[in-house]
C-alpha cells in the first residue's frame, strides 16, 4: 500500500549546469501535477510531466525545478538608435528648461529598452537528459516516503479492520437471541393483555415468523463479510488500490445500515454505531492510499 503524502529531492549537475528538482505530494481523486520551472525548460513542460505520471497514478503533485548554475552565458544587445533618440530628446528638454546636460553612460543604459541580454537557444535533449537525473532521484526519494506513508496506513487499517470483525462476529452470536426475545416478550404482552382468554398458538406462530422474516440479516452479514475478505484481498494487491478500497467501504456501509434497520434490537444498534464509527476511520485513512 502507497500513500499518496511525501516529499523528494533530487539534484544533477551536467555540461547544461545544475537543476535542483522538489516534490510534493498530497491526496487528490486523480493525478494533478502542478509545476514551477526556469522559462528554458517550458518546452519540456509536457515532457516532465508525463514522465511523473507515469510513476505516481494518484495524487496532487507540486514540481519545483530551480537552475542555481546556468553555464550559457547571455547576449547582450544595445538599441543604439533608441539610446540615441533618448539623448537628442533629452538635450533639448535640457536646452528648453536650462538644465545642465550631465546625461552619462550609465545613465542612457538604465533608460528602458536600451540594454536587454537574451540567452542563446540549448540543447532541449542535452537539458532533459541533466533534468531527469535529477528527476529520477526525486522521484525515487518521494517514492521511498510514500511506501513509508503506506505502511503506516495498512498497518493503521488492518487493526481498525480486525475491530469490525470483532464487532460484527457479536452481532452474528446476537442475532439468533432477538427472534426469541422477541417471542418472549410479546407472549408477556399478550398474557397481560388477555387475561384467561385462550391465545391462538398459530397466530402467534404466524406473528414470531413474520419478525423473524423482516429481522433476518444473515444476508446482509454473510455479504459484510465478503465486502471485508475482498478489502484484505485489495490491501495486499500490488497496484493503485485506493479507488478499489474506496468503493469496498462504501458497499460495507451499505450493508452495516441495513443491518441496523432491519436488526431491531438495542444491543445491534449499539454495535452498528460501533461498525460505523470504525468504518468512518478506515475511510478517512483510504482518502491518502493510492
Amino acid at each position: 500500500m502507497i500513500s499518496m503524502t511525501g516529499y523528494g529531492r533530487g539534484q544533477a549537475d551536467g555540461p547544461m549546469g545544475s537543476f535542483v528538482v522538489e516534490l510534493r505530494s498530497v491526496n487528490h481523486r486523480f493525478c494533478d501535477i502542478s509545476a514551477r520551472i526556469p522559462h528554458e525548460l517550458y518546452p519540456l513542460e509536457h515532457r516532465i510531466k508525463r514522465y511523473i505520471g507515469e510513476r505516481v497514478s494518484r495524487g496532487r503533485v507540486n514540481l519545483v525545478i530551480l537552475r542555481p548554475h546556468n553555464p550559457a552565458v547571455p547576449e547582450v544587445s544595445v538599441n543604439t538608435g533608441l539610446a540615441c533618440g533618448y539623448v537628442e530628446a533629452l538635450r533639448r528638454v535640457g536646452e528648453e528648461l536650462g538644465v545642465r546636460d550631465d546625461l552619462g553612460l550609465s545613465s542612457i543604459a538604465s533608460l528602458p529598452d536600451v540594454v536587454s541580454t537574451q540567452r542563446p537557444a540549448e540543447d532541449e535533449e542535452a537539458l532533459w537528459e541533466t533534468v531527469r537525473f535529477a528527476l529520477d532521484e526525486a522521484l525515487a526519494a518521494l517514492g521511498a516516503m510514500r511506501e513509508a506513508e503506506g505502511g503506516a496506513l495498512a498497518e493503521d487499517i488492518a487493526g481498525r479492520i480486525d475491530t469490525i470483525e470483532r464487532e460484527l462476529a457479536e452481532v452474528k452470536l446476537r442475532v439468533p437471541q432477538i427472534v426469541a426475545d422477541y417471542k418472549e416478550r410479546l407472549e408477556a404482552r399478550i398474557a397481560e393483555l388477555a387475561e384467561g382468554v385462550e391465545v391462538d398458538e398459530s397466530r402467534l406462530a404466524g406473528e414470531v415468523a413474520f419478525f423473524a422474516d423482516r429481522s433476518d440479516v444473515a444476508e446482509e452479514i454473510t455479504r459484510l463479510e465478503s465486502h471485508i475478505a475482498e478489502f484484505r484481498k485489495a490491501m495486499d494487491g500490488p497496484d493503485s488500490v485506493g479507488r478499489m478500497l474506496d468503493f469496498s467501504l462504501q458497499e460495507m456501509g451499505r450493508e452495516v445500515n441495513t443491518i441496523g434497520a432491519k436488526a431491531g434490537d438495542s444491543d445491534v444498534r449499539q454495535s452498528v454505531i460501533a461498525l460505523k464509527a470504525e468504518l468512518e476511520k478506515v475511510r478517512e485513512q483510504v482518502q491518502n492510499v493510492e
